[in-house]
């Protein structure tokens, strides 16, 4: 039902007894307003503003504004004009907006340091039987090393550098391919909760450690 949608009106719909009602306003084409049945937490219904649109040279879309009245008449449809001029100008103001909320929150994501990304990944392995090493590598050697760095800027680079330092510091040649494992299983955690996309530790080839073994000299006949 198309209606000139005002504030009495609105305030005056009642919920139906099932499924629900759709007002579409007369003044701003494509905005709608509806009403849907009562629950057992909500008697009243909810009720809420939705908006089809169609940016120039794509498919019609459909977008929920929020709900009345803690979004009003007068606001949605400022709302609903600012999406549909857009629209008209072939933009997708919504797909906009929300790309633009990814980009803010994968960079805030990637600023977060790598020593805090650690101590949350070592919170979600503490039932492994490993944990206590895997804990010490990483209080030792990792954050150290990396922990102040933004888990978004560790390069490659970084983790062959150091590798390299674990690798010539005397004493520790052996923590070299298990502190790999675990900072590879770190960004792998980061990796699965969206934090970062690139794990900079694959790729980086396990190092060839020695083994010293004990050499028997015999003199020549």
């Amino acid at each position: 039902m198309t209606v000139k949608l005002t504030d009495r009106f609105l305030t005056s719909r009642k919920a139906p007894a099932a499924g629900r009602l759709t007002f579409t306003d007369r003044t701003v084409p494509g905005l709608a307003f509806r009403v849907s049945a009562g629950t057992t937490f909500n008697p009243e219904g909810r009720r809420d503003w939705l908006l089809r649109y169609r940016p120039r040279g794509q498919a019609q879309k459909a977008v929920a504004l929020g709900t009345y009245p803690a979004v009003s008449l007068s606001r949605a449809r400022q709302r609903a004009g600012e999406i549909i001029a857009a629209a008209k100008r072939g933009v997708d103001l919504i797909a906009v907006e929300e790309h633009e909320a990814e980009a803010r929150r994968m960079a805030e994501a990637k600023a977060r340091p790598l020593s805090e990304i650690a101590s949350a990944y070592l919170g979600s392995v503490k039932r492994l039987r490993s944990w206590r090493s895997i804990e010490s590598r990483t209080r030792c050697h990792i954050i150290p090393k990396l922990g102040k760095r933004s888990i978004g800027e560790v390069t490659r680079a970084d983790v062959v550098a150091f590798l390299d330092d674990l690798e010539r510091e005397e004493g520790l040649r052996h923590q070299v391919n298990r502190c790999r494992e675990t900072l590879r299983a770190i960004f792998a955690y980061a990796i699965e909760r969206q934090l970062v996309t690139v794990n900079p530790v694959v790729g980086v080839s396990k190092r060839k450690i020695e083994t010293p073994r004990d050499r028997t000299l015999t003199a020549e006949n």
